[in-house]
């Protein structure tokens, strides 16, 4: 379930949700670029106790990183993981470091690369009362320069489904925004390397009629294209 994928510029490496041992875990495979896989069973990537999920990838300097969200600690109490594999197939960290284990859940990671560090983003519900985005940046060595997580955005009711990209050390995380109390909007905030969130709570990227969700981002050019689902027409997504 749920696959991703990156690329180092030699392979991609393809992650996902794998429940071949009863409960879901994190595997991963190398593919080449001419569609043959390396590693034909996949590579067990984390196999603790109770449910690792969604799994997001990236890659800097010909390595990658594996984020996710894991419920080692129970299921009410999710945390964000990651772990290093090499160009070379290697894993760095078996079944994974801490991301972030703050308090109550954080979940669905997005991880993309901003300056010379990783950066994983994920909805948290640390403060009990609704969904906010926090984010962390990794380095290639595996440190996680921020411990408690930067905050993003705490605004009114949930903020969740994020997604990010980097564009040198500019990165935009976008997600979909309950503050205006109805339908759901996208919002985004740029974060630059030192971690710095350049947009505190974030900026309207959509306000239309209707529900907006599920964003997604890339880089375009020294800007970023943000798309997502949208039924201002009512009668579909679009």
């Amino acid at each position: 379930w749920y696959p991703a994928v990156a690329f180092n510029g030699t392979n991609y490496l393809v992650a996902w949700q794998d429940a071949r041992s009863g409960s879901q875990d994190i595997y991963a495979s190398r593919v080449t670029p001419d569609g043959h896989v390396i590693e034909t069973n996949g590579m067990p990537v984390v196999t603790v106790a109770n449910d690792q999920r969604l799994p997001a990838v990236a890659s800097l300097n010909g390595d990658f990183l594996i984020t996710w969200q894991d419920g080692r600690n129970g299921t009410a109490n999710q945390d964000i993981y990651a772990a290093r594999i090499t160009g070379g197939g290697q894993l760095m960290d078996t079944n994974g470091f801490v991301v972030s284990n703050a308090a109550n859940s954080q979940s669905a990671p997005a991880v993309g690369i901003v300056g010379t560090n990783y950066v994983a983003a994920w909805h948290d519900f640390r403060s009990g009362v609704s969904l906010d985005v926090y984010a962390a940046r990794i380095t290639r060595a595996g440190s996680v320069l921020d411990n408690n997580g930067i905050l993003i955005s705490t605004a009114a009711n949930d903020q969740w489904n994020v997604a990010i990209a980097g564009n040198g050390d500019t990165g935009l995380i976008t997600w979909q925004d309950g503050r205006n109390g109805t339908d759901d909007d996208i919002f985004g905030a740029r974060i630059n390397a030192s971690g710095t969130v350049l947009d505190a709570n974030g900026i309207a990227i959509s306000q239309q009629t209707g529900q907006q969700r599920f964003p997604a981002v890339v880089p375009l050019g020294s800007d970023f294209y943000v798309t997502w689902q949208d039924n201002r027409a009512v009668s579909d997504f679009n």
